[in-house]
C-alpha cells in the first residue's frame, strides 16, 4: 500500500516533467534586438536582431561597427537556458562564437572567440 501511495504522489511530478527537455523561453528568450560594446575603449559596437523558434534554435543578423568599418554578419545557434552559443559569420572572415548566459531577462554576459577575438567580454542589453 505504501508503494502505491508513493507512486501516486510522484505521478503529477513525473507528468509535469514529460519527455521533452525543451524549456520554454518565457522572459529569457533571445528573440529581439540587442546591443552592446566590446574591446578596449568600446571599439566594437554590436547590434543583434534575433529570432528564436519553439525548439530554441536561434537565427538572425548582427552588425559590428568600428571606427573604420561596418560589417554585417549572419547569426545562427541555439539557446539552452540559461546558456547559449551563437556563431557569427560573414564572407572573408573566420567565424566568431559568442557564448554567454543570461544575467537577467534583458541582460546577457558573454565572450567572443575567433577571428581575432580571444575570449573578449561582450555584455548585450535588450533594446525596446
Amino acid at each position: 500500500m505504501r508503494a502505491r501511495t508513493a507512486a501516486l504522489l510522484l505521478l503529477p511530478l513525473l507528468t509535469a516533467c514529460g519527455g521533452d527537455d525543451i524549456i520554454p523561453p518565457g522572459d529569457y528568450t533571445l528573440e529581439g534586438r540587442w546591443a552592446g560594446t566590446a574591446g578596449d575603449d568600446d571599439e566594437y559596437a554590436f547590434t543583434f536582431v534575433l529570432d528564436q523558434d519553439a525548439r530554441n534554435n536561434v537565427a538572425g543578423t548582427a552588425t559590428v561597427v568600428t571606427e573604420a568599418s561596418t560589417l554585417e554578419l549572419d547569426v545562427s545557434g541555439d539557446w539552452d537556458y540559461p546558456n547559449f552559443e551563437l556563431v557569427l559569420s560573414t564572407g572573408g572572415y573566420q567565424d566568431v562564437v559568442y557564448s554567454g548566459s543570461f544575467e537577467a531577462a534583458d541582460s546577457i554576459d558573454g565572450t567572443l572567440a575567433g577571428s581575432g577575438f580571444e575570449n573578449e567580454a561582450l555584455t548585450i542589453e535588450r533594446e525596446p
